[in-house]
């Protein structure tokens, strides 16, 4: 900020229009010159007095402008930050747009990606680097800070970020995580994005953050299409199929308050597990051949086997398979005797792709209903818009739906 100063000084009265006033240096006041010396210490006095009134006044113009300065600084910096309301109902200010992102989670890592601000994530878990870097190139490189569940709090605050992107629920309490950053002015905010009842909300959120709201709403409307269009062929139907959907565990059922959860509902199943009381149950051997679902759907855990983005062996997923229909006494479940049992990446199970795995879900149960679509086809596009790949791996095993046959 440059300052600029005026100072007009009316000459004395009667003085002639020629006639101006001078500011004299202190060390002239001490000469003494042969003639006029009365007169000469009279205008140097003057001078002093007009110096010291000068110097008042340029003293209080300079605090009128470091104030004006510092309001100004203020209401830039109130411009240039953004209050976040996140899942959990923190209030959260971050500098607008954040430009460097620390991202614990896997699912808003790809969602900031899909949104071109992939760029910004200064660092993410060893997860997201090792499973996640070969589908979005815009991580590679980046700064490991631990595990999701784990993050290195040391790292965190080496890496300086604007804010920490994390999931809603892991040990150590957000809140916990969020006050040992807080003196080092590190925001957190949570955005899980995994959850497809509140999907559209975790990306509004990101794309505030990143100043990329309208890239976040056509993500949005990108996704909800989709679902519509399984809505519009699941309306009529008037026996759901029983689905019995496992999650990464043995027997850890798709219960309400799951992500799973949401997905089954959105493909117009009964779910056997819906009215557990509690979210995710291990369940009992038992308890599935009693129910005997129609079709059986097991998420592929990235322990177990490899599928999504660069899984290739087909035959590793087969025999992950053929354990799961090996089970004691599942050669009992209608599903299993039917070949109707499908295994599905942890990419498209409860992730922002969640909407391909949904579409998969409802064609796996209600084949008829949608023999003319195609979901790797959709998947592949998608790919290709948000994401600039091509889809390479194998996301489902097996891809075509199995019918229904008759038990004699």
């Amino acid at each position: 900020m440059k300052l600029h100063f005026s100072l007009v000084i009316a000459s004395p009265e009667g003085a002639k229009q020629s006639q101006k006033w001078r500011l004299l240096p202190r060390h002239k006041c001490k000469l003494r010159p042969p003639r006029n010396a009365a007169k000469k210490s009279a205008l140097c006095n003057d001078s002093l007095t007009i110096n010291s009134l000068l110097v008042k006044l340029l003293v209080f113009l300079c605090a009128c402008a470091l104030l004006s300065y510092r309001a100004e600084a203020d209401s830039e910096s109130k411009k240039n930050t953004v209050t976040i309301t996140d899942v959990c109902g923190y209030e959260v200010k971050i500098p607008f747009p954040a430009r460097r992102l620390v991202v614990t989670n896997s699912d808003a890592a790809e969602v900031l990606c899909a949104l071109g601000a992939g760029d910004r994530i200064i660092g993410v878990t060893a997860h997201t680097a090792r499973m996640c870097s070969d589908l979005f190139s815009q991580l590679k490189g980046k700064a490991i800070i631990g595990s999701w569940q784990n993050p290195s709090l040391e790292k965190i605050i080496e890496l300086e970020p604007d804010v920490v992107i994390t999931y809603d629920m892991w040990r150590p309490s957000q809140k916990e995580f969020a006050e040992q950053l807080a003196p080092f002015g590190i925001s957190v905010v949570r955005a899980p994005c995994y959850r497809i009842d509140r999907l559209a909300e975790d990306i509004k959120i990101l794309g505030k953050i990143v100043g990329k709201e309208e890239k976040a709403q056509e993500y949005i409307e990108y996704y909800q299409e989709i679902l519509a269009q399984v809505q519009s062929r699941l309306k009529g139907i008037k026996k759901k199929v029983r689905v019995y959907g496992e999650s990464y565990g043995d027997y850890v059922a798709a219960s309400k308050g799951s992500g799973a959860y949401e997905l089954l509902k959105r493909a117009g199943v009964d779910n056997i597990a819906g009215n557990q009381p509690i979210s995710s149950p291990r369940m009992a051997p038992e308890w599935v051949v009693d129910k005997n679902p129609e079709v059986i759907i097991k998420v592929a855990s990235s322990g177990w086997v490899r599928m999504g983005c660069g899984a290739l062996d087909r035959e590793a997923i087969s025999n992950f398979r053929n354990r799961l229909v090996a089970r004691p006494v599942w050669d009992r479940i209608e599903a299993v005797k039917n070949g109707r049992v499908y295994i599905i990446s942890a990419e498209i199970w409860t992730d922002p792709r969640a909407a391909i795995g949904i579409l998969y879900a409802a064609k796996w149960c209600y084949p008829e209903l949608f023999k003319d679509i195609d979901p790797e086809a959709i998947h592949r596009k998608w790919l290709m818009k948000w994401h600039r790949k091509e889809l390479k791996g194998i996301y489902v095993y097996p891809n075509e739906p199995r019918q229904q046959s008759v038990a004699r």
